[in-house]
């Protein structure tokens, strides 16, 4: 690993552009920041580079005699693929741009005309992090591998206790959530830099109708897929323990009211009305982690939301049950869940079998589950006979 002189690692980008007037442009604009460039003015200069530097990131145009920018990518994902791909470039044909991105040869696209902080460097500083979370993912992987076959050796040899086994186990199953972790960050990562081009590609006015609706239909999904894995991503951290749940915080239920109330106003609602009713004993706090508590009310009522007829009408009721807390019902007019899969489709990755909405991941009411059982309550759905849905959560009063 090459180091600089006052000992930290060097992290080195490999740029690639047969104009040496944005060479220089690159080299300049590289003296303050924490990266060290070495530049290239074709493929063929790059794969040497290549073969003898310990480059991490590499960034080409795409317009180039001998070997363009698209024969480079592939080159250099079959040679080095442990090299962070990315171009920068004015060229951006929608096919070619396309074909990088689908085939998986390019990590982010950037379009000319661009600037040095704010497009290159933000670029960069994601492209690093993205290599240091894969090359982590990497070592964790080589680490359980090890960690599994310690258990498996041990265990064949009756050299350990059931309790020891336990503990072995218990090491294995946190090792293998970090790194489902990692996968997951690192998958967001991939997907927000996506986004970004999109959005660059939309902006730039250089797209057919053909690609203006793509890209549109891409940057959809992006967001779709975002959302889903953020959910699976908190799911899993708060099953593992990864995401401590802090029930001493003050909780005002009014505060949640309104920032409930301003997420469903910042959503396309169909025309649909959100109306709050809290009844007289209801308490006005709870101990408890405020962000979760608000992101498990919000996938009760987005869940309503999905389901909820266009121009209907969702209710809130809050009270304190007879054992006190709080309980929350939340009810929406739509088609309801069958009687006999109410406690099923609160289960991860479950939808109600004759569920419209197939593009649905099945997770909000699992994750809200989660988040209230780890605040001493439970939540279900009550049997309805088919007349909207009804989904009642319930909290426990007393902090940890």
């Amino acid at each position: 690993m090459m180091q600089t002189q006052n000992g930290n690692r060097q992290r080195l980008v490999l740029f690639v552009d047969d104009e040496e007037r944005v060479l220089r442009s690159l080299r300049r604009g590289l003296l303050d920041s924490p990266y060290t460039g070495v530049f290239a003015t074709g493929g063929r200069e790059a794969l040497e580079i290549l073969a003898r530097e310990p480059v991490e990131v590499l960034v080409t145009d795409m317009r180039m005699p001998e070997m363009n920018g698209l024969e480079l990518l592939r080159e250099v994902r079959r040679r080095h693929p442990a090299v962070v791909r990315m171009v920068l470039s004015g060229y951006a044909q929608t096919s070619t741009v396309l074909a990088a991105i689908n085939e998986g040869y390019v990590y982010r696209y950037i379009t000319k005309p661009w600037k040095m902080g704010a497009d290159v460097i933000a670029a960069l500083d994601d492209a690093f992090r993205f290599h240091d979370l894969r090359e982590e993912q990497r070592k964790l992987a080589v680490r359980l591998a090890a960690v599994n076959r310690q258990l498996e050796d041990r265990v064949r040899d009756g050299e350990q206790s059931a309790a020891a086994a336990r503990r072995i186990a218990e090491n294995v199953y946190r090792r293998r959530t970090e790194t489902i972790h990692l996968a997951f960050e690192r998958t967001r990562l991939i997907m927000n830099r996506m986004l970004s081009d999109v959005t660059s590609l939309e902006s730039g006015g250089s797209l057919d109708v053909e690609g203006a609706l793509l890209t549109g239909a891409i940057r959809d999904r992006c967001r779709q897929f975002l959302d889903h894995a953020g959910k699976v991503f908190l799911y899993t951290r708060i099953g593992s323990g990864m995401r401590p749940v802090n029930r001493r915080e003050h909780v005002v239920l009014g505060e949640l009211e309104h920032a409930i109330g301003a997420r469903f106003t910042a959503r396309d609602r169909r025309g649909m009305a959100l109306v709050w009713s809290w009844d007289i004993d209801a308490p006005g706090t709870l101990p408890g982690d405020r962000e979760l508590l608000e992101a498990m009310l919000w996938e009760v009522v987005e869940n309503g939301m999905y389901y909820g007829r266009d121009g209907g009408r969702m209710t809130v009721a809050v009270r304190r049950p007879p054992l006190g807390g709080v309980e929350f019902t939340v009810t929406d007019d739509g088609p309801g869940v069958p009687d006999d899969e109410c406690q099923l489709v609160v289960e991860p990755f479950t939808l109600a079998s004759d569920n419209p909405q197939q593009e649905r991941l099945g997770i909000g009411l699992a994750l809200a589950r989660a988040i209230a059982i780890r605040h001493g309550g439970d939540l279900a759905l009550a049997p309805t006979g088919g007349a909207g849905c009804r989904v009642i959560v319930s909290l426990a009063d007393i902090a940890d």
